[in-house]
Formats: C-alpha cells, structure tokens, sequence
C-alpha cells in the first residue's frame, strides 16, 4: 500500500473510520456561490476606483511545472 505521508508521525492523526469516505465541506454550495459573487464585485470595484484596465490574476498552487 502506497504511503500518503512521508513523516510517519501524521497517520496517528488519521480518521481510519473516515478514511474511505470522501470529504464534505461544512460550508454550501450556496454560500461558496455568493462568496465568490462578492469577491468578484469587490475586484471590479477596485479595479474602478484604481482606473487600472486589468489584472493578471493566478493561483499559485495551479501552477505545475511540468
């Protein structure tokens, strides 16, 4: 079986009754969705308010090098 850790210490942290079952966010689909209509309305704004024309925006941790 394949080790999901490289410390060996981090699997006695480990849910072994949850380990087959996916993972459930606490937060909604709803809220998710609103949070993000917000967040985008905040970056337009700013955008406006600064008279700058765009913005380069990136996750860093979407960048893979490959």
């Amino acid at each position: 079986m394949m080790q999901a850790f490289k410390d060996d210490r981090k699997g006695t942290y480990l849910n072994s009754e949850g380990a087959d079952k996916p993972l459930k966010s606490p937060v909604s689909d709803d809220v998710l969705h609103k949070a993000r209509l917000y967040r985008i309305a905040r970056v337009k704004e700013q955008l406006v308010a600064n008279d700058c024309a765009a913005a380069l925006l990136y996750d860093s941790f979407e960048l893979v090098p490959t």
